[in-house]
C-alpha cells in the first residue's frame, strides 16, 4: 500500500471517532434532560363547572286550538318565561315585546275563516328562538 492510502485510512478512522464521541456525548445530555423533565410531575386537577338551567315555558291558555270565534277579534292569554322576548305573528298583526312578567295578554284581529297565529319565545341573552308554537282559530260570524 502506498503511504497516502495509509494516511487517508488513519485520518478517516480518527475523524469517525471524533464524530462518534461527539454524538454519544450529545445524546447522553439529551437523555439526562428528558429524564429531568419526566421526573417533574405536574398534577392536573380537573374542575367541573355547573350552571343552572331554568325551564323555558310558552303556554297558550286562551284561545284553545281550533276554536271558533263569532267575533272578529280574539284575546290571547298565556304564560311564558319572563326576561325573554315574545313574537306573536298573524295575518293582521305582528307583536314583539319583552316579557316583564310570566303572564301575557293581547288582542288579535281575525280574518274570516282560518287564522293561524304563530308564537316564538326568543332568548334575550342569546338571541335565538327557544320555543315555537302555532294555533289555529276560526272566525265564523253568526249568520242571520
Amino acid at each position: 500500500m502506498k503511504k497516502e492510502s495509509i494516511i487517508a485510512i488513519i485520518f478517516g478512522i480518527g475523524l469517525g471517532l471524533v464524530v462518534a464521541i461527539f454524538l454519544l456525548n450529545f445524546s447522553q445530555k439529551n437523555i439526562k434532560l428528558q429524564n429531568q423533565l419526566l421526573s417533574k410531575k405536574q398534577e392536573v386537577t380537573p374542575s367541573i363547572s355547573l350552571f343552572k338551567l331554568e325551564p323555558v315555558i310558552l303556554e297558550i291558555e286562551q284561545p284553545n286550538e281550533k276554536m271558533i270565534s263569532k267575533t272578529n277579534q280574539i284575546k290571547i292569554k298565556g304564560k311564558a318565561t319572563k326576561g325573554n322576548f315574545l313574537l306573536v305573528n298573524s295575518v293582521n298583526k305582528q307583536e314583539f315585546f319583552p316579557l316583564k312578567k310570566d303572564q301575557f295578554e293581547l288582542d288579535i284581529p281575525l280574518n274570516l275563516g282560518e287564522n293561524i297565529i304563530h308564537f316564538a319565545l326568543i332568548s334575550k341573552e342569546k338571541g335565538g328562538v327557544l320555543i315555537n308554537k302555532s294555533i289555529s282559530v276560526y272566525y265564523l260570524p253568526e249568520s242571520e
